[in-house]
């Protein structure tokens, strides 16, 4: 039964967090793990925060996957009691076989490996996850925003719960169910404002060449990559970019100046052949911190998730949970990783658009030694969203640098295909089983995979037949 037929129970999600929020803070000895992302990180410093209010300041593991190396590591600790953040949900039988004389509470919201009903009442998990009240973890509720409910009482953790609905992506269409109601308690907390605005990278902490030069998501046809026709731009647009011969960035600029670059952007971009739903997502809802401080990239949600994807991407989790715990220190480093980052998707982009391929029923995006399985996902939505008509979904691969012997899978969808019948977790769920030590999973819009290398082409197969038959409104089955 999928979240949609069963009876939505916010009350019973509600109370659910509550009291697992209420046991997590009489833990003693617990270690959080946390997934590498940005969502995963927020969502596990949420519950830092939280324990650290109580005198407890537990330890703290990062994983990109559930693997039965992590495992193993985390069997050789002696921790009593365990909390997942943002993952887990999808490999309970394991953790259960791995660490039966452990404690774990998981918070998480992808969906569950078995039902409710088929859990067994005796065992030592404890899942708090927005599916098993009918509520959509793709779209309603994120990693962040589960691990806040627990802890509500502390308003304050409602702008880590933002940076991580913005990190899963939630806030393209607008925030709904959940997430709405999170915003909301932000906002009456005063800990949030909310505006209508553009949505690209670098409103605050850029200046307004940066703003358009640096620009990935969306790729700004023409001026992405070339500060000098960027300047161009801003100049026959009578946009002004210096003030007293300091360079400005966006939130500096007047409204009615604000107002004019951003007509003039879309302009520009609908002339130069960027999709028209690319355009359309270019302005949108912004979530602005009033304890943060204007001209860093942590006053705005968005780029607040971007320094946490960054961190995350660069095997430097710890340093974005201290720039989410305030640390001075921390959020230097981090802001210096981000910008690093965001320079190897702007590489990233460039060659996805030689590499990019029409496989039938999906896009193929071969980088395989080309670009980072750690950010592989990111340039996969990025040129969905960008460079061709989504009117199929995208699979991206790159080499798993963990094991040679994997490469890294990354499928990509859009809300329209969800609507007419595209689930991503299922597909790989379904074309990685019987494929060695193949696994797969995630939301119905975007989930990722570990494939074997020899077993791609029957991978690929298995791919195009499930989408078809999911497009065409055939029943697909995950036994």
């Amino acid at each position: 039964m999928t979240e949609i037929e069963k009876q939505r129970d916010e009350t019973g999600f509600f109370k659910a967090c509550i009291v697992a929020g209420k046991r997590i803070r009489e833990f003693d000895d617990a270690v959080i793990v946390h997934h590498f992302d940005a969502d995963g990180i927020p969502a596990g410093s949420i519950v830092f925060s939280a324990m650290y209010r109580n005198g407890i300041a537990p330890a703290m593991q990062c994983w990109k996957k559930t693997t039965p190396e992590y495992l193993q590591k985390l069997k050789e600790t002696t921790f009593k009691q365990i909390v997942f953040c943002d993952l887990g949900a999808g490999y309970t039988s394991k953790l259960a076989e791995a660490l039966p004389d452990r404690e774990i509470i998981i918070l998480d919201h992808h969906e569950p490996e078995t039902p409710v009903n088929q859990r067994p009442a005796d065992s030592n998990i404890t899942i708090v996850n927005p599916h098993d009240f009918g509520i959509d973890g793709g779209n309603e509720a994120c990693g962040g925003g589960t691990s806040y409910l627990c802890f509500r009482e502390f308003p304050e953790l409602s702008q880590l719960a933002l940076v991580s609905t913005v990190g899963d992506m939630q806030d393209r269409a607008g925030l709904i169910g959940v997430n709405k109601l999170i915003l909301k308690d932000s906002v009456d907390a005063g800990i949030t404002t909310v505006k209508k605005d553009l949505r690209i990278f670098g409103r605050s902490s850029r200046s307004l060449i940066g703003f358009l030069s640096y620009a990935s998501d969306p790729f700004l046809p023409g001026l992405t990559g070339n500060d000098k026709n960027c300047a161009q731009f801003l100049a026959e647009n009578e946009i002004p970019y210096k003030q007293n011969d300091k360079y400005v960035s966006y939130y500096e600029l007047q409204e009615d100046d604000r107002k004019r670059l951003s007509s003039a952007l879309i302009e520009h971009c609908l002339a130069n052949g960027m999709a028209e739903k690319a355009v359309d997502k270019m302005i949108g809802d912004v979530y602005l911190f009033n304890n943060e401080q204007p001209g860093t990239p942590f006053f705005d949600s968005h780029e607040f998730s971007v320094v946490m994807n960054a961190c995350g991407r660069n095997n430097e989790a710890q340093t974005g949970v201290g720039a989410c715990l305030k640390n001075p220190d921390s959020r230097k480093k981090a802001m210096e990783i981000m910008q690093a980052h965001r320079q190897n998707l702007r590489s990233g982009m460039t060659l996805a658009k030689h590499k990019l391929s029409d496989a039938g029923e999906f896009y193929l995006l071969d980088l395989r030694g080309q670009v980072k399985d750690s950010i592989i996902g990111t340039v996969a939505g990025a040129t969905l969203a960008n460079l061709v008509q989504s009117t199929k979904p995208i699979i991206a691969l790159s080499l798993d640098e963990d094991d040679h012997e994997m490469l890294k899978i990354s499928a990509r969808g859009t809300n329209e295909l969800i609507e007419k019948g595209l689930d991503l977790n299922q597909m790989l769920r379904i074309a990685c089983k019987d494929l060695g030590k193949s696994t797969g999973g995630g939301h119905k819009v975007a989930a990722g995979a570990s494939v074997e290398k020899r077993s791609l082409n029957e991978f690929l197969l298995k791919c195009a037949g499930i989408i078809h038959k999911q497009l065409s409104g055939e029943e697909v089955k995950l036994d």
